[in-house]
């Protein structure tokens, strides 16, 4: 009865396979930015929730400054841009 049904992955997975080695170059720039995205956003939320529940102030104001500094902005921007990563500003 389901024999027919095939899933998505039968479908795409041959397309995926062969355009990744037909365009190395194209696949590593993919899967560098799907690993970026993974990993720098929840790493960056992490540690702006860490900052923020500690007891001492101190720590929130070194944040807040690194914050406004405009190297954090141009960083912040070219992950945006370039790697489509949407950090917390």
């Amino acid at each position: 009865m389901y024999e027919s049904i095939t899933s998505i992955w039968d479908v795409l997975g041959p397309i995926i396979t062969s355009f990744g080695a037909d365009y190395p170059i194209v696949a590593t720039i993919v899967f560098f930015m799907a690993t970026f995205r993974i990993f720098m956003k929840p790493i960056m939320t992490a540690i702006t929730k860490y900052i923020e529940r500690t007891p001492t102030k101190s720590d929130n104001k070194k944040l807040a400054k690194i914050k406004k500094n405009v190297i954090y902005k141009i960083v912040i921007y070219i992950l945006d841009w370039s790697l489509s990563i949407k950090l917390p500003k």
